[in-house]
């Protein structure tokens, strides 16, 4: 195998805090499969989850697509390990519940650093629509590459609307993000759309 993909068991800091386990994903497939066809099996199923602390993954295929996690940026797994299912030839799932998952306070994915969070979350889309363009392989191909995208993206455009004020940094982004999401026609309903219009229509009133 390339990559071998787990469960988890989440712990909770605070008692009343519980929520269903987001890692126990029993219905998906033992079967191994191309790392493309596991995606697909975990994005149709919504099973995927991009921690890297789920997955183990062989070092030859590691050194040979030269995969490397960004630096200086967070929630970097949610690009390499899109990229690297894309990339193993054969790749399994199995409903071990073999990490725990400790949530808390004041962790990356709870505390209050979405200005931080959002900045590299648009690295995180600029860069997975930059690996489809290079691959060689039709872009119907990475259909469920497109969906984790769009994931994303209706994430970074919903946190932004509760962003009062926003540095010109994130503001480029957000533009970039947009023109993305025109040049590309990524699908992202109806809510977003209007949301598409408004910033253009910003530009011509303010």
């Amino acid at each position: 195998l390339d990559m071998l993909l787990y469960g988890a068991k989440t712990i909770w800091e605070k008692e009343d805090e519980k929520r269903i386990n987001a890692y126990d994903r029993e219905n998906i497939t033992k079967e191994v499969l191309s790392g493309q066809g596991l995606l697909e099996e975990l994005v149709k199923k919504g099973g995927y989850r991009a921690s890297a602390c789920m997955y183990l993954i062989r070092r030859k295929m590691v050194r040979d697509n030269n995969l490397l996690f960004m630096e200086k940026i967070l929630h970097e797994d949610e690009l390499f390990t899109p990229i690297a299912l894309m990339k193993a030839q054969r790749a399994a799932y199995r409903n071990w519940l073999i990490y725990r998952r400790y949530v808390r306070e004041g962790s990356i994915t709870t505390s209050n650093n979405a200005p931080q969070r959002l900045k590299s979350l648009a690295i995180v889309i600029y860069k997975l629509i930059q690996f489809i363009k290079t691959e060689e392989k039709n872009t119907d191909d990475m259909e469920e590459v497109w969906k984790i995208i769009s994931d994303h993206i209706r994430f970074f455009l919903g946190q932004t609307l509760y962003i009062q004020e926003m540095d010109n940094e994130l503001e480029a982004y957000r533009e970039e993000i947009t023109r993305l999401v025109r040049e590309q026609h990524i699908k992202l309903g109806i809510k977003f759309r209007c949301y598409l219009v408004y910033l253009h229509l910003r530009k011509v009133f303010i």
